[in-house]
């Protein structure tokens, strides 16, 4: 040979952690990409669906904006009077007509202090989440869209990190039997 031609192939086949003696045939990495390639394309969207949701959402958004402000407007009211409660408990148990503990006991005022403390504390994470909460979702719900759109080509076209990367997000639990690839749709929370 004058010119010897190298060629490298990639095959996947079962690690056989759990089987020692599987019999499942291997499969070519060309054959494997076929696959997730021809299932990246049944959760493709186009761009027009793509814009067309994403201003739906963004117009449902707008609209229930003063629902969202009503919501925040009573989580903070209740979230003042959890402080007045705190602020009266207090003064009952440093009353100077409570020396003998008559109005309120120790144990009665660390109970209901505890009370108090979490019911503030959970509030105080509802305010503090409040507006994040529904901007967290919209663009959550973007990416999720743009990446419908664009998976199948970044797939295509990608390096082999980029396409673990999609794999990964697309779903979980990767079985292949009889040289057919299985993937379980992920949940992405």
């Amino acid at each position: 040979m004058v010119h010897p031609v190298f060629l490298h192939y990639t095959y996947y086949h079962c690690a056989k952690s759990k089987v020692p003696r599987c019999p499942q045939k291997c499969i070519t990495g060309q054959e494997l990409e076929t696959q997730i390639h021809k299932y990246l394309g049944r959760i493709q969207i186009s761009d027009r669906f793509k814009d067309w949701a994403i201003k739906y959402l963004r117009e449902l958004n707008e609209s229930e904006r003063c629902n969202r402000s009503e919501v925040i407007n009573a989580q903070q009211r209740a979230y003042q009077d959890c402080l007045r409660r705190v602020d009266n408990l207090l003064k009952l148990k440093t009353s100077s007509n409570n020396t003998d503990g008559i109005l309120i006991s120790d144990e009665e005022y660390h109970k209901q202090r505890v009370d108090l403390l979490k019911e503030k504390a959970a509030l105080e994470e509802l305010l503090k989440d409040a507006g994040h909460r529904v901007e967290k979702w919209l663009q959550l719900s973007e990416k999720t869209f743009d990446f419908a759109c664009t998976a199948r080509e970044r797939f295509a076209k990608g390096d082999p990190q980029t396409k673990r990367e999609i794999l990964a997000a697309v779903g979980s639990n990767l079985v292949l039997k009889d040289k057919q690839l299985s993937i379980e749709a992920g949940n992405r929370s």
